[in-house]
């Protein structure tokens, strides 16, 4: 019989049906609870089941069924507690199916992602090693390659006409476009077109552009080194690069291309160590330009990012003073107390008093030690070296062994070999030699024990007065006092 859940003359005589047949609503029960689980099942039979726990409540007695209204009530009692049981075990059958599908699918959905994780995290570990095997590589093999084709190309360059020479300016490290060099024959180009191809493609490190440009021969070549790597995709020169370049620029005397190289330092972001610069300032100084040595010491904080220390004013100091330019050292001290608020220390004093004895104004000198004491700091042993040093040339011995006593006497200081040698060396030069050979034993009293130097120096007082044999009987006293004598001794 086909129901329609919108007609309501037909839910009527079903009711009815089910009123009067108490087994027949049982199987239509269940056969409707089975219907009603099935996935294409209609609308029509789900509200039948909603009217049939009505129709089971309010079943009639039968007295054809049932013996006494006891057992219909029982009956139906039993039937209804079975239904609902039935009904409470499926729900909670199928929550516990559902909770136990979600746990499984969430366990799934986490071992996937572990899984995926751990594979990727794999992957980009062998990708970033490959990539650092293959750099390597390349560089190791095409390091001999790039350095013979280098030469080559500089080889080309210096054996062109004495005219086309004169107008190749030489390359800047702004990387200026200069005039190539006529080619060679054709058969000579396309190999070495190749091979420049070749040393162009390959990745140079920052170790291997140090080597290279430290163990070049020729200036040109460590530049075009230089500039090379400079050109590669994700390479930054740093400090040591550009430290590396500079020495072997210096050593060349390029110092036009030195100057375009620290203008190119100034726009670099990474900050340049001092020593960079200080380890220029001998070469500008030995090849007479102390005006740029005075310029290095003042490019210090644009470079360094940080004002000079006292290394930087007493190197610069110190090779102004040797090379003679007086003028530029007052210069600098006086720069250095207003601009940089460097007051200067005992170093700085040494180097001050090293000028006046050099020209011979000792008394200025003398007046450098005084400042020392007035500025609360104490003069070392390089400041009486000096000062004797300075008193043994001027012929001042007198002076010079007082200098020494007030050494030892007010300020503690313990003379060494050295400073006993400076006075050996001012007798003898004074012709004092037996005066010189006394010191000798007064640097045994003293506790101090003379070295070969010492010997040294009083056998060519000896020599140069022609005492032969007082140089003959000290070169024999000194392997009693287990001494070895030098080359030098034995060619005396």
């Amino acid at each position: 019989m086909l129901l329609d859940a919108n007609d309501d003359a037909n839910l009527t005589n079903y009711h009815h049906l089910l009123s009067e047949k108490p087994r027949i609503a049982i199987g239509i029960y269940w056969m409707m609870v089975i219907v009603s689980t099935h996935p294409i099942a209609s609308t029509s039979p789900i509200r039948i089941i909603r009217f049939l726990p009505w129709c089971i409540v309010h079943l009639p007695i039968d007295s054809s069924t049932s013996s006494s209204p006891a057992n219909s009530c029982r009956t139906i009692s039993s039937w209804r507690n079975f239904i609902f049981k039935t009904s409470s075990y499926r729900r909670n059958l199928i929550s516990k199916t559902s909770s136990c599908r979600r746990n499984i699918i969430s366990k799934i959905s986490s071992c996937r992602r572990n899984l995926i994780s751990k594979i990727s995290s794999c992957r980009r570990n062998l990708i970033s090693q490959t990539s650092m095997c293959r750099r390597i590589r390349a560089s190791r093999i095409f390091l001999p390659s790039m350095t013979t084709n280098l030469l080559r190309r500089h080889c080309l360059t210096t054996n062109s006409s004495s005219a086309a020479v004169a107008s190749v300016p030489w390359i800047s490290p702004l990387q200026i476009l200069r005039k190539e060099p006529d080619l060679p024959p054709q058969s000579t180009s396309n190999v070495d077109s190749s091979d420049h191809n070749r040393w162009r493609r390959s990745y140079i490190l920052h170790s291997t552009a140090i080597q290279m440009i430290t163990t070049s021969r020729d200036a040109q070549l460590a530049l075009d080194i230089f500039n090379h790597a400079g050109s590669q995709s994700g390479f930054n020169h740093n400090n040591e690069t550009y430290a590396a370049i500079l020495n072997r620029l210096a050593r060349s005397q390029k110092f036009l291309a030195i100057d375009a190289l620290l203008v190119r330092m100034r726009q670099e972001p990474c900050r340049f160590n001092e020593a960079v610069i200080l380890n220029l300032m001998p070469y500008f100084s030995r090849a007479s330009l102390c005006d740029k040595t005075l310029d290095l010491f003042h490019a210090i904080p644009s470079l360094a990012r940080s004002k000079p220390s006292m290394k930087a004013f007493s190197t610069c100091l110190n090779n102004l003073v040797v090379h003679g330019r007086f003028d530029l050292a007052e210069r600098l001290i006086s720069d250095a107390d207003k601009k940089y608020n460097l007051t200067p220390n005992v170093c700085i004093y040494n180097i001050l008093i090293k000028h006046h004895c050099k020209v011979g104004d000792l008394d200025s000198g003398f007046a450098v030690l005084d400042s020392i004491r007035d500025s609360q700091d104490f003069p070392n042993l390089i400041t009486y070296s000096t000062l004797i040093s300075g008193l043994c040339s001027s012929g001042r011995l007198k002076d010079a062994f007082k200098v020494f006593e007030e050494m030892n006497e007010r300020d503690k200081i313990t003379p060494d070999a050295m400073i006993y040698n400076i006075l050996i060396n001012g007798f003898c030069r004074n012709s004092m030699t037996d005066k010189a050979a006394t010191m000798l034993g007064f640097m045994r009293a003293n506790g101090c024990e003379p070295n070969i130097v010492n010997y040294s120096t009083l056998m060519i007082g000896y020599c140069r007065e022609n005492r032969y044999d007082k140089a003959l009987a000290v070169f024999n006293s000194i392997p009693t006092h287990n001494l070895k004598p030098t080359r030098f001794a034995t060619q005396l």
